[in-house]
């Protein structure tokens, strides 16, 4: 992993020696103790997930508990909490701090249900995990991963935002896209 300098285009930290395999990372987001944001980065090395303070450049936290290689991960809008996501559909959300994990579920059946998760995103402040596949959203409760609701209206989906301020997100695939209301499960456009 390396990190460029916007600025000056130069390189400001290397990272190496990990093993290509599943790698993915996210910044944490801004709160009361880092108020600029991304003072942390949880990257994905395989299976486990590794913490780094870009401050000090030195990682701090490992959690190596997946079975397969992580494809995607999310920080908690508190930053307490990092959702991971791997290749055999598990998602494991974990406690930043005592490294301990919250809640394990996976919704994943094979068959039709097989597909690639490439995005995992904390929504509804926090309370509610929406994965994005290659054909479909999933939205789960953060604190159960029950399954809340199932977005397929695509033949491939190839981008997906959520709003920050209300409860809806934009999807697009196929040549469309559509603007849809989490509460409801209507697209409204």
């Amino acid at each position: 992993i390396v990190f460029w300098n916007i600025a000056t285009g130069n390189i400001d930290k290397d990272i190496s020696g990990l093993d290509n395999q599943g790698i993915c990372f996210a910044f944490s987001p801004v709160t009361k103790s880092d108020p600029n944001g991304g003072r942390y980065l949880a990257y994905a090395n395989g299976k486990k997930i590794i913490v780094r303070d870009m401050q000090i450049n030195s990682n701090l936290k490992e959690y190596p508990w997946h079975n397969q290689n992580i494809v995607s991960l999310a920080w908690k809008p508190d930053a307490r909490f990092i959702a991971s996501h791997s290749d055999n559909g598990e998602i494991r959300v974990w406690d930043v701090e005592t490294l301990q994990n919250k809640v394990v579920f996976n919704d994943y059946h094979g068959g039709f249900d097989n597909y690639y998760i490439d995005k995992l995103e904390f929504i509804d402040n926090g309370t509610k995990i929406a994965e994005k596949g290659e054909k479909q959203i999933k939205i789960y409760d953060a604190e159960t991963g029950q399954k809340l609701k199932w977005y397929d209206k695509y033949k491939t989906l190839s981008d997906v935002t959520f709003s920050p301020v209300e409860n809806s997100f934009i999807t697009a695939g196929d040549k469309k896209m559509y603007l849809w209301n989490i509460k409801n499960a209507d697209n409204k456009y």
